[in-house]
C-alpha cells in the first residue's frame, strides 16, 4: 500500500502593497481640507500637506523586488567615487602656511585649524587601548552571512581580513590570550588548519532608505571590522568631553533645531552621501599620523560590487565602524575652524582656551551651525569634495521658520515631522498584525495634532479602514499600555471607549482585572531565533574583557545606537505573549 505523501501546509499571507494603496487613500482624503482650515502656512497645514505626500516615501514594496533600486544605489555610489576622485593624490591641494596672513584664506585657516582640533580631541594613540575595546560587530561581514552573526560564526577558522591586518590580529591575541584559547579550543575539531582567509577589501551591500533609492552599506572582511570596532569606541571616548557625546547628540539637535524654527539664530545643514565624501588624502592631512595609519591599516581598498572590485578613492563607507566617527570630527572640527577664522582673532592656529565649542554641534553628516557662518561653512566643506544635500539644509532667507535635523522638523517651534511607513519584516499572517499597530500608533499621534484630541477619532476614512482591515483578516486587536512597543498593541487605553463605540465591528482582545488591581491582557511579542550550539567560554571571556573601571554604557557602545543603523532585519517571528501591570487605567469592555 502506497504510504500517503505529506502535503505541506502553505502559510497564509497578506499583500502590502493593496493595505498602503488603501491606507495612503484614506489619509490622502481625511488631511487635505485641513489647508483651508488653519490656511496653508499654518505649521498644522504644513503637517498635513507633508503627511499626504510622505506616507509611502519610505516603503519599498517587498512583492516586486528591488532590483532597479540596487543598480540605481551602486550606480549612485559609483559616480560619488569618481567625484572624490577630483579631491585625491595630486588633485588634493593642501593649504599651505603661507596663505595664512592672507585675509582672504578662510579655507587655509579653517583647514589648518580643523587639523590642529582633531589632534587635540583624538590625543595619543594608545594599542593596549585599542586591544581592550575590540570585538565583534552585531551585523553580518565579508565572510559570514547574515543567517548566523554570532560570535561563534565570526570566531570561526577561517576568520577573513586583508592582508595588513593579519599581523595586527595576531598580536591582539596575544594580548588576549584568554579569548586566544577560547578561539582555539572552539575551532579544536574545525578541520581547517588555516587560520586567516585573505580578502581584498569589502562586499557591497543595501539597506532600505526610500521608495527611491537605498543605503549602500560596506560587509567588511570580519578581521577588520573587529579592530574597527574597536577603533571607534576609543573616538567616542575622546569625543565627549568636546560635547560629542553620540549618544545624547540626536536629541539635542532635535531641540536646537526647534529653538532655532523660532529664532533663526542656527542653522541646519546636511550633506549628500556625507560618509562616502570623506576624500582619502583629506583624512591623512586631517588626522594625526598614528591615527591615520591605523584607520587606514583596518580599512578596504577596494570595495566589490556584483562580481566587481572597485578601488576607492573615499576613506571608507558605511559599514566600515570608523567612518561615522570621523564624518562628524571633520564636519564638527572644520565648523569651529570657519567660525574661529571669521572671528577675526586668529593668531594661532589653535583655539583659545575659553573657546566656546557648544556654538557648533555635528551628529554624523547633520550640522548645526551659526546662521551667519553657514555660506562661508558650506563653501569651505565643498573645497575638500563634500556635497551640500540643498533639499535638507536650511539656512537662506526663505527657510525662516523651519529648521530639520537627526529626524525632527520643526515650523516656528511646531514639531511637523511627518510619518513614513515602512514594508512589514515578512508577507506571512502573523506579522500584518503587528505591522497594523505600528502603523495605527503613529498616525493616532499626527491626527491628534491635525483634528485635536476630541475630533480626530470621528468620521475619519483612516479608521474606518482600520476597523475593515480587523475585520476582514479576523484579528482580535490587543490593547496594550503607552510605554509597550509600538508594534505590540493599539495604544488606545485612554481613549477606548470612544474607539469602540465610533467603530463597533472591531473585536478587542480581552483584558482581565484582578480583585487586586492588576491587569492581565495580551499583546504582541517578537522572539528572537536563538543560536542553539552557544560556546559558553567564548561569552565568558567577553564578559571579563570589560574592565571594571570603565564607564558600561560607553564600551558598549555598537552600530546599533546610531540611528540609521537600528532597524535591520530581525531573524525570528511574532508571538501572542501575556502581560501584566498595575499601573494602568483601562475602561471594561467586557461588561
Amino acid at each position: 500500500m502506497q504510504a500517503k505523501r505529506k502535503v505541506k501546509k502553505r502559510k497564509s499571507s497578506f499583500n502590502p502593497d493593496v493595505i498602503v494603496t488603501t491606507l495612503h487613500q484614506a489619509v490622502h482624503r481625511d488631511l487635505k481640507p485641513i489647508s483651508s482650515v488653519f490656511g496653508p502656512k499654518h505649521p498644522i497645514a504644513r503637517l498635513a500637506n507633508d503627511q499626504r505626500k510622505a506616507l509611502t516615501k519610505k516603503y519599498v514594496s517587498p512583492l516586486t523586488g528591488q532590483d532597479h533600486l540596487v543598480s540605481k544605489t551602486y550606480q549612485k555610489f559609483l559616480d560619488v567615487n569618481e567625484h572624490i576622485a577630483n579631491y585625491t593624490g595630486d588633485n588634493f591641494v593642501p593649504p599651505v602656511l603661507a596663505d595664512i596672513p592672507d585675509e582672504s584664506s578662510l579655507r587655509a585657516k579653517a583647514l589648518f585649524t580643523a587639523r590642529a582640533l582633531i589632534s587635540a580631541v583624538l590625543t595619543d594613540f594608545d594599542e593596549e587601548e585599542l586591544f581592550t575595546h575590540c570585538r565583534n560587530g552585531p551585523g553580518s561581514t565579508n565572510g559570514v552571512g547574515f543567517k548566523d552573526t554570532s560570535d561563534e560564526a565570526k570566531l570561526t577558522f577561517p576568520i577573513t581580513l586583508t592582508k595588513r591586518v593579519a599581523p595586527l590580529f595576531d598580536r591582539y591575541l596575544q594580548f588576549n590570550f584568554q579569548l586566544a584559547a577560547a578561539v582555539r579550543d572552539f575551532n579544536s575539531q574545525n578541520p581547517v588548519t588555516d587560520r586567516y582567509s585573505f580578502v581584498e577589501g569589502s562586499r557591497a551591500s543595501t539597506v532600505e532608505k526610500n521608495d527611491e533609492i537605498l543605503r549602500i552599506i560596506a560587509k567588511e572582511p570580519t578581521g577588520n571590522m573587529f579592530i574597527q570596532q574597536g577603533l571607534m569606541i576609543m573616538m567616542y571616548h575622546r569625543m565627549v568631553p568636546f560635547g560629542l557625546d553620540v549618544r545624547v547628540l540626536p536629541e539635542q539637535h532635535k531641540v536646537r533645531a526647534m529653538i532655532s524654527s523660532i529664532t533663526s539664530g542656527e542653522a541646519t545643514v546636511d550633506w549628500r552621501s556625507a560618509s562616502d565624501c570623506n576624500a582619502y588624502d583629506l583624512l591623512k592631512w586631517l588626522t594625526p599620523p598614528k591615527w591615520f595609519a591605523m584607520c587606514d591599516m583596518v580599512r578596504s581598498p577596494v570595495m566589490n560590487i556584483n562580481g566587481k572590485d572597485v578601488h576607492l578613492n573615499m576613506f571608507s563607507t558605511m559599514g566600515n565602524a570608523v567612518t561615522f566617527p570621523l564624518e562628524t570630527l571633520v564636519f564638527w572640527a572644520i565648523g569651529q575652524g570657519v567660525r574661529y577664522a571669521l572671528s577675526g582673532r586668529y593668531k594661532s592656529t589653535f583655539l583659545p582656551w575659553n573657546w566656546d565649542y557648544s556654538k557648533i554641534s555635528v551628529f554624523g553628516d547633520d550640522c548645526i551651525i551659526p546662521t551667519d557662518m553657514s555660506e562661508d561653512y558650506i563653501s569651505v566643506l565643498g573645497s575638500v569634495g563634500f556635497l551640500i544635500n540643498a533639499d535638507k539644509s536650511f539656512y537662506r532667507e526663505q527657510d525662516h521658520g523651519f529648521r530639520e535635523s537627526c529626524g525632527g522638523d520643526y515650523l516656528h517651534g511646531y514639531d511637523v515631522r511627518p510619518y513614513s511607513l515602512k514594508a512589514p519584516s515578512s508577507t506571512a499572517k502573523s506579522s500584518l498584525e503587528p505591522w497594523l499597530y505600528i502603523i495605527f500608533n503613529r498616525l493616532k499621534e499626527k491626527y491628534i495634532t491635525c483634528f485635536g484630541r476630541l475630533s480626530y477619532v470621528y468620521e475619519k476614512g483612516l479608521w474606518r479602514e482600520m476597523e475593515r482591515l480587523f475585520v476582514e483578516h479576523n484579528i482580535s486587536v490587543k490593547i496594550v499600555p503607552d510605554d509597550y512597543p509600538d508594534d505590540s498593541g493599539l495604544k488606545w487605553s485612554q481613549d477606548l471607549e470612544r474607539l469602540a463605540k465610533c467603530y463597533p465591528r472591531i473585536k478587542f482582545s480581552r483584558i482581565s482585572r484582578s480583585r487586586h488591581g492588576t491587569y492581565a491582557f495580551n499583546y504582541c511579542r517578537f522572539i528572537y531565533r536563538e543560536r542553539k550550539d552557544r560556546f559558553e567560554y567564548i561569552h565568558f571571556v567577553k564578559a571579563l574583557q570589560v574592565p571594571a573601571q570603565m564607564e558600561r554604557s560607553i564600551t558598549e557602545f555598537s552600530m546599533d545606537d546610531i540611528p540609521m543603523f537600528r532597524k535591520v532585519k530581525r531573524k525570528g517571528g511574532y508571538v501572542e505573549a501575556k502581560g501584566l501591570t498595575c499601573h494602568w487605567h483601562v475602561p471594561n469592555l467586557n461588561r
